[in-house]
Formats: structure tokens, C-alpha cells, sequence
């Protein structure tokens, strides 16, 4: 069995109907699933970081517009897990970015590719991948100053699939941001 605890930044609101709910898991920047940053010393600040960030960009006109981190456990069993960063994978993408000639200012082509690569290892593996470890951009440092990208490089994500593979263990309502 793989685990991993990790955070994730939304509205107080959005995070009580995710405990009612459960999170939608459509959608992402590279892999389709719920965005969790992977439990480090700064990941309540990355995951309040990613809320400042989408607030100021998609949610200015939300009536609460409060921060709560979701404090989560995900976990799968061994064979449902893969870590991006693998260089077998990397080497895969790279291979199949050049083929593609996909460009990497273009997110539809980007999360197509990284799509494609995935389908074809659960094809071959006969296997459904339900959690994921990538490492992704951090939030700019105006929403994120205390993480410094260039020291520290990109943050790893958890990034599940599917609501069966995480169990919310707190909400922690944030006050001032």
C-alpha cells in the first residue's frame, strides 16, 4: 500500500462541500485528478499560495471568499501508483514530446501528451493508475514568498484520481492571508 499525506488550498465554502461531496477529479495541468502538494515543511503554505493565486484569477467575485487548506491522506494499492518523475517515464515523454512536436507553452497539448503516456502504460500494464507523484510550478512568489523555486525547485504533487483514494483527515480554516 502507497500513502502519502499532503494539502490542498481552496474557499472555506468549496472545502465544506468537498467533505460533503467528495473532490471533482476532471481536469488539471498535467494529470486529471485532485491537486494535493506532498507533505514538506512548506505545503500549507503552497497549498494557501495556490489559493491567493486562484482567488486573484478565478474567484474575485466569490461571496466568502476565505482560505481553508484540506488536509488529506491519499493512498492506493502498489501497483496503482506512479511517480512521474521516474527518468523511464520522463525519458517516455520526452520521446513522445518530440514525435508529437508539442510545444511546452501550450497546456491542452501538454496534459494530452502526459494523457497519452499514461493511457498507454495502464494499455500495457493492463493496470489503472490512481495516484500520481509529479513535481509542478509552485505559485508565484507573490502569493508564495517563503518558497524559493530556484533553491528549492519545483514542489511535488499527489495527485489523485479518483474520491476512494482520499480520506480528508482536517480542514484548517485560515484566517489572514
Amino acid at each position: 500500500m502507497v500513502t502519502h499525506k499532503g494539502s490542498h488550498g481552496t474557499t472555506k465554502v468549496i472545502a465544506e462541500k468537498i467533505k460533503k461531496d467528495g473532490f471533482k477529479v476532471s481536469g488539471g495541468q498535467f494529470v486529471s485528478g485532485a491537486y494535493f502538494w506532498l507533505e514538506s515543511y512548506l505545503y500549507v503554505e503552497l497549498a494557501i499560495g495556490w489559493y491567493k493565486y486562484r482567488l486573484q484569477r478565478y474567484k474575485k467575485d466569490e461571496a466568502s471568499p476565505e482560505c481553508a487548506v484540506i488536509i488529506a491522506e491519499l493512498s492506493c494499492k502498489d501497483e496503482e501508483f506512479i511517480d512521474l518523475e521516474r527518468q523511464d517515464f520522463v525519458d517516455r515523454l520526452a520521446k513522445l514530446a518530440e514525435s508529437m512536436a508539442t510545444p511546452q507553452n501550450n497546456d491542452r497539448e501538454i496534459f494530452a501528451l502526459y494523457a497519452y503516456a499514461i493511457n498507454e502504460l495502464e494499455r500495457i500494464g493492463k493496470i489503472s493508475f490512481k495516484l500520481f507523484l509529479l513535481k509542478t510550478p509552485p505559485p508565484d512568489e507573490a502569493y508564495c514568498p517563503r518558497y524559493k523555486r530556484r533553491i528549492f525547485g519545483y514542489p511535488t504533487c499527489v495527485i489523485a484520481r479518483s474520491n476512494k483514494n482520499i480520506s480528508i483527515k482536517d480542514i484548517n480554516h485560515i484566517k489572514r492571508v
